[in-house]
């Protein structure tokens, strides 16, 4: 006799009773194998699993226990009120990261504001870049909240871009104003032909040899992690590049670990880049750098 779902869910705590999510993991993966919601799964505890289910449960639940992320048991991610595709191509998108979403939309909004001055006559869409788009969760989330902004994105990795052009396939209606989420292969900047109001980057910024512990352990792409033996290597070759691609009045934007920010604000400063401060996240760390462009 098979397992009812209660019976599975209380088998997955105790599989990963190690870990301080043990029941949303298990809840999620016995969902995602079933198909349902997680409502779904929890408002009818009786129903018995379907025949070899609880093979492929057991299978996924000790592959989790292991370190594997949820996300890449289920191939998907929540992030801004969405779910994105996710694969061992790109780094999970994390709940902090949505500051750099939440601070882009705001600084966004004052320069419309600015450039209508009252009117119509002087409005331009905004024009928005992303490096190292990874899953496109940051660059679609604002392609989403705004859907006159002209928004693009790049990144180095052929597989990562296919990841993200899956999830503006899905995410981002075809007729949306601003146009279709224009995706190209760069390194940082080069080789993309305008210049912006908002130029966004989540780079690789943990040194490398945590780097190379967190992908041996998570299975996280290592060229989305490694910044270099201090994790500034990328940032070094971003803050000065940028400040060249961005309009009078245009911010950069960059999310790095709180113990870079100040090393950050010094790189703003050097290229030319006033105010910069670095935003907190909701556990206090100074997470996302933003400087102007005068």
């Amino acid at each position: 006799m098979t397992m009812t779902r209660a019976e599975a869910l209380a088998k997955g705590r105790a599989a990963l009773a190690a870990s301080p999510s043990a029941s949303l993991d298990a809840t999620l993966i016995l969902a995602y194998l079933l198909g349902l919601s997680r409502e779904s799964l929890i408002l009818a505890p009786r129903e018995r699993l379907p025949d070899g289910l609880l093979e492929s449960y057991e299978a996924a639940l000790a592959a989790r226990a292991s370190g594997r992320p949820v996300a890449y048991l289920t191939g998907e991610k929540e992030f801004y009120g969405r779910s994105f595709v996710v694969s061992e191509a790109v780094l999970i998108p994390r709940p902090d990261t949505e500051l750099l979403v939440e601070s882009a939309l705001g600084l966004g909004d004052a320069i419309e504001a600015r450039l209508r001055g009252g009117s119509e006559a002087g409005y331009r869409p905004l024009r928005v870049h992303e490096c190292c788009v990874g899953s496109g969760a940051v660059a679609i989330s604002l392609a989403a909240e705004r859907p006159a902004w002209t928004v693009t994105a790049s990144d180095i990795s052929a597989a990562a871009l296919a990841v993200a052009s899956q999830n503006a396939a899905r995410l981002l209606p075809g007729d949306r104003p601003g146009g279709p989420l224009l995706l190209s292969s760069s390194d940082l900047l080069e080789g993309i032909g305008d210049d912006f109001d908002l130029i966004l980057a989540n780079p690789p910024y943990v040194e490398s040899p945590l780097a190379r512990e967190l992908s041996e352990t998570w299975g996280e792409p290592l060229l989305a992690l490694d910044g270099g033996a201090e994790g500034l290597d990328l940032l070094r070759r971003l803050v000065p590049l940028a400040s060249t691609r961005l309009v009078r009045g245009g911010f950069l934007l960059v999310e790095a670990d709180g113990d870079q920010a100040a090393a950050l604000r010094s790189m703003f400063a050097a290229a030319g880049l006033l105010g910069a401060h670095s935003e907190r996240d909701l556990a206090g760390i100074e997470r996302v750098t933003i400087g102007e462009l005068p």
